[in-house]
């Protein structure tokens, strides 16, 4: 018999296995063959045993009574296999094969695929708890704007709407999780982000099928959003116009008539529509001044915008909204020399001589010689609505020796000139002329006795009267020959 070295347990001399713990069974054998070590080591186990038994005897005993019963039966049925005696031969134990260690490494990555699956559900989990929370304290502020539009194709108009109460109530709503702040406060907070909302359209006018209207929403302030711990992100999208109506494109100015009658600087503009649709007819336009017109000032004509936005729901379009109308076709002050024919100013210089050899004639003692055109002036009125002064005025000056046949004065040149104004270009072709029907100014021609024909003394006092005194009104326009 031998003792196992691990618990004590007596078993049969060939027993490889302790049939109480499963400890290998150690031998050792002399050199002859015999058993004398293991019988050497089961005294020593016998000893051992004795002095445990001798301290623990109650403990070894219960835990061997209190071995479960399925435990003890197996044992015994082990046992009672063996041949006679107290011990029984344990098989030998055999390596694992290839598949049952395949079998343990699919089972060691199952359970780590299972730790890694737990620990990824509490991430998901714990990001869904934490984006139900900011869901929870945002606001989508497009839910709560409508962009609209509406009209004809290439004239439709967009517009926008917020629903103040829907918006109000969704910052009610996503102040529930502040707790810090009270009931009043966060509906003082609601009211006040809701009129905050600022909307921009890219375009708003003039739209046409296919055109993209880009729309930006967002909060003005977003300090009252920081404090009641509100998310109301800013929001931009686009919105494609599409379905509007085909529209009637009309110019009205194709029945607007304009006429002018009158002289230059007293032209009256007639206007009217000469249009038989009902509507069209019918339409209202604004214009600017139509009285007192002169050459070239412009009338513009403008359709009222009401009737614009009337004639669109009308399905009426205007191409053209405001046409200017210059002032033409009427008879014209010249406002520049060198448009006058060499015939106009001959005519105009032959009345002016005519005039001045007239005025000498009827001087019994005076005769007049050597009458000479030296030069001319040409000024134009530029404020034309100021009618004390002409539109324009010619002087063609004339040099005149003149001579006492009673001895009253030595000969002397004088120079002479006769107003022509008002120079009018009808609209027949003619050109028209007033003109003075006696010689400008005085002359002095003796000192000691008082004598003076009509005419001036020289070209510098022709000048001054006919030119430098009248500069605040009249401009001098254009000069010829030697006068000053």
């Amino acid at each position: 018999m031998i003792l196992c070295k691990n618990c004590g347990k007596q078993l049969m001399d060939n027993a490889e296995f302790c049939i109480n713990c499963g400890q290998k069974v150690e031998l050792q054998v002399n050199a002859e063959g015999n058993n004398e070590g293991a019988e050497m080591q089961n005294a020593q186990v016998q000893e051992q045993q004795m002095m445990n038994s001798n301290q623990m005897p109650e403990q070894q005993q219960m835990n061997y009574n209190q071995m479960p019963g399925q435990q003890q039966m197996y044992n015994n049925q082990m046992y009672n296999q063996q041949m006679p005696g107290y011990g029984y031969q344990v098989p030998t134990k055999k390596p694992l094969s290839p598949k049952a260690k395949k079998g343990i490494i699919a089972g060691i990555i199952a359970f780590f695929v299972v730790v890694v699956a737990v620990i990824a559900t509490i991430i998901v989990v714990s990001g869904i708890n934490k984006e139900k929370a900011i869901k929870a304290k945002t606001v989508d502020l497009s839910e709560y704007i409508k962009v609209s539009y509406s009209g004809y194709d290439g004239y439709g108009t967009a517009t926008y709407s917020v629903d103040h109460e829907g918006l109000e109530k969704a910052f009610i709503k996503a102040q529930e999780k502040n707790s810090k702040a009270k009931e009043t406060e966060k509906l003082y907070i609601a009211s006040a982000l809701t009129y905050m909302v600022s909307v921009e359209l890219s375009k708003d006018d003039e739209l046409a099928n296919g055109d993209k209207i880009e729309v930006s929403i967002e909060i003005s302030d977003d300090i009252y959003l920081e404090t009641a711990d509100i998310i109301a992100e800013k929001v931009e999208y686009s919105v494609e116009v599409k379905d509007l109506k085909e529209v009637t494109k009309i110019n009205l100015f194709d029945y607007i008539e304009v006429t002018f009658d009158g002289i230059d600087g007293d032209v009256t503009a007639t206007i009217k529509n000469t249009a038989t649709d009902e509507f069209l007819s019918s339409v209202y336009f604004d214009y600017t001044s139509r009285w007192y017109l002169s050459v070239g000032d412009k009338v513009t004509v403008t359709i009222y915008d009401s009737e614009i936005s009337n004639a669109l729901e009308k399905g009426y379009a205007f191409t053209e909204t405001s046409k200017d109308y210059v002032v033409s076709g009427v008879d014209y002050y010249t406002n520049d020399f060198d448009e006058l024919s060499d015939d106009v100013v001959t005519q105009m210089n032959t009345k002016a001589e005519d005039i001045i050899s007239e005025y000498f004639e009827d001087y019994s003692n005076i005769d007049a010689s050597n009458i000479k055109l030296v030069g001319s002036y040409f000024l134009v009125n530029e404020e034309k609505s100021d009618w004390y002064y002409s539109q324009n005025y010619y002087y063609p000056v004339y040099s005149v020796d003149v001579t006492s046949s009673n001895g009253k004065f030595e000969t002397t040149t004088i120079y002479c000139t006769v107003e022509i104004y008002s120079i009018l270009n009808k609209t027949s072709g003619d050109v028209t002329f007033k003109n003075a029907t006696t010689i400008s100014g005085y002359t002095d021609l003796k000192s000691s006795a008082f004598y003076s024909v009509r005419g001036y003394n020289s070209l510098d006092e022709v000048l001054e009267k006919c030119v430098t005194e009248r500069s605040g009104s009249l401009k001098l326009e254009s000069k010829i020959g030697d006068v000053k």
